[in-house]
């Protein structure tokens, strides 16, 4: 497994796209995650370009958001998160307009059946000229697992005209997997 890297919410980690996407020059990606203890949340807070991805319009109503399958078809952002020698954990996947999903994971890539039953994850866009912010606040029964937490941020950018980027901290295969545990990277405590 990688080193661990702790990415305080002062300090952003930026993500990089692997190698083996096509890619604008321009494009910036990164992220910061951060537990606030006295409400029992985590944040993850992307950043995000905006220029030449194709983005789903940010939801501009008070319903609960939709939880549906298949996000990482377009562009999303994900979490996965497991602790240190366990080989079990749970993957997020979250889009600009509010949907969002969930999984649970007993080994690489081995899916369980059931979906957890979690609270709705409260997501934010802001859009600015030349950036999308997404940010995504889980309550703390929405964590697989207690105790120091190995994450793996990533991003799933769908650029004009199809094609798809792969964003992470750390790229430990030759073809994009975020499944990998060796890109669990990030730490959170």
């Amino acid at each position: 497994m990688g080193t661990m890297i702790h990415a305080p919410p002062s300090s952003p980690h930026p993500l990089i796209a692997h190698p083996s996407c096509d890619i604008c020059a321009d494009w910036r990606v990164s992220v910061s995650v951060w537990r606030e203890l006295e409400c029992d949340q985590i944040n993850i807070r992307f950043v995000l370009p905006r220029s030449r991805i194709q983005w789903t319009e940010p939801r501009v109503t008070d319903t609960l958001p939709a939880r549906v399958d298949e996000l990482w078809k377009h562009s999303c952002v994900e979490l996965f998160i497991g602790t240190s020698g366990d080989q079990c954990y749970r993957e997020f996947n979250f889009s600009l307009d509010g949907r969002w999903a969930a999984y649970d994971f007993s080994g690489y890539r081995e899916r369980i059946s059931d979906l957890p039953s979690i609270p709705a994850p409260k997501i934010f866009s802001e859009i600015s000229d030349d950036a999308v912010c997404l940010q995504v606040k889980l309550k703390g029964e929405c964590l697989p697992c207690v105790g120091n937490l190995e994450l793996n941020a990533t991003a799933v950018l769908e650029k004009e005209g199809g094609s798809l980027s792969y964003w992470a901290a750390h790229h430990p295969c030759a073809q994009p997997d975020f499944h990998h545990r060796a890109g669990f990277v990030l730490a959170l405590t």
